[in-house]
C-alpha cells in the first residue's frame, strides 16, 4: 500500500471479491481520482477515469477469476495500490 502523509483512508472490500467491488475513499467528491485495474502481465481489465461518488462500485461479473492489481491515482500520480483476488 502506498499512503502519502494528509491522503485519505481508502477502504476497498471485499478482499477476495465475488461480484462487486466497493472503493471507500473517504474524500471529497470534487478531488480528481482516478482508478485502473490490472493483470500481472500489465493487461489493463478496467479503467475509470472519474470517479465522482464514494463509495464507487465496480461490477466484476465479466471479469475472470485470478489476482489483479488495483491502483488508485490522483492528477496523475499513484497514491494506492492493492493486490485483489476475484473468485
Amino acid at each position: 500500500m502506498v499512503k502519502p502523509q494528509n491522503e485519505p483512508l481508502i477502504t476497498i472490500f471485499p478482499n477476495p471479491v465475488h461480484e462487486k467491488i466497493f472503493v471507500d475513499t473517504h474524500y471529497s467528491t470534487n478531488m480528481n481520482y482516478s482508478l485502473i485495474i490490472y493483470i500481472l502481465t500489465g493487461q489493463l481489465i478496467i479503467e475509470i477515469k472519474k470517479m465522482d461518488y464514494s463509495p464507487y462500485i465496480i461490477e466484476t461479473n465479466s471479469i475472470s477469476n485470478g489476482l489483479y492489481f488495483f491502483v488508485l491515482l490522483k492528477d496523475a500520480e499513484i497514491i494506492y495500490k492493492e493486490k485483489i483476488i476475484i473468485e
